[in-house]
């Protein structure tokens, strides 16, 4: 997730240095910088979440006990589907 918010804001300047040499205007600058930063800090929930995951589910298994992580893995999916989409 972090490589993808890299690589959009790399993408983003690239078309404005492009756009500047063919003299075309790019619609929104900034664009670029805030979805390249909100994949970045999905990316860095995301590793927190996954942090969380582990411990809960080792605390879980020595008590004899198999966690279920549907709820959490549905809404890690839903928001990255939500800032795939929305822009």
């Amino acid at each position: 997730m972090v490589t993808v918010g890299v690589a959009i804001r790399q993408l983003y300047r690239v078309s404005i240095d492009l756009g500047k040499d063919a003299g075309a205007t790019t619609e929104d600058p900034l664009a670029g910088i805030v979805l390249g930063v909100c994949f970045v800090f999905l990316g860095m929930l995301f590793v927190f979440v996954g942090l969380y995951r582990y411990f809960r589910s080792q605390l879980l298994m020595t008590r004899g006990k198999f966690p279920v992580s549907r709820t959490m893995v549905g809404a890690c999916a839903a928001a990255t589907l939500a800032l795939l989409v929305g822009p």
